[in-house]
């Protein structure tokens, strides 16, 4: 009987598509991402990574080169840091894919063991993920960005960093 009727949802609904399967219900935006994620980074993009698999129009991931810590770390200025696409090696990736090389960027990341207050949690840093043919491995001192909502924010110069700064501070801050 459960067959049945499982066949007869699938027959009517069809069978569950990439993008069904990646819909959030909401797309917090960066103002709100700054607030809830525990670290806020600014930096020059100095890598953008080559799509991972083909077919594929989006980086895994981009280094980072720090400029400016607002939130939750206190890494050197010049560091390099790798921050991956939070549905990084799926089919659900590509939030990535609009950064560009030289530009500056304010990102509101996690690292592994971080809680996710989103609610979700893809595999970390430290950690193999991806379908076989797909897998990336990623260092545990890796950044990554969240899933659902806006994670990055181009900035168009560096008076942009002080904003920032400020409107984070005028705001509470959730864990």
């Amino acid at each position: 009987m459960r067959r049945a009727a499982a066949l007869i949802v699938t027959t009517l609904l069809g069978w569950p598509t990439a993008a069904s399967t990646c819909t959030c219900l909401e797309q917090p935006t960066f103002e709100t991402m700054m607030r809830i994620r525990p670290r806020v980074l600014v930096g020059k993009v100095s890598m953008v990574a080559e799509p991972y698999a083909e077919g594929d129009d989006f980086p895994p991931y981009i280094d980072l080169e720090v400029v400016s810590n607002l939130k939750g770390t206190n890494l050197a200025v010049g560091s390099r840091v790798r921050i991956w696409d939070g549905y990084f090696s799926t089919s659900c990736a590509g939030s990535l894919g609009k950064v560009q090389h030289g530009s500056l960027i304010a990102v509101a990341v996690m690292q592994g063991g971080d809680p996710d207050p989103v609610g979700r949690d893809p595999s970390g840093p430290g950690s193999v993920s991806g379908r076989p043919g797909r897998q990336l491995k990623t260092a545990k001192n890796d950044y990554f960005l969240g899933v659902c909502g806006t994670h990055w924010m181009p900035l168009p110069n560096q008076a942009a960093i002080e904003d920032l700064r400020r409107r984070l501070a005028t705001t509470k801050s959730t864990p």
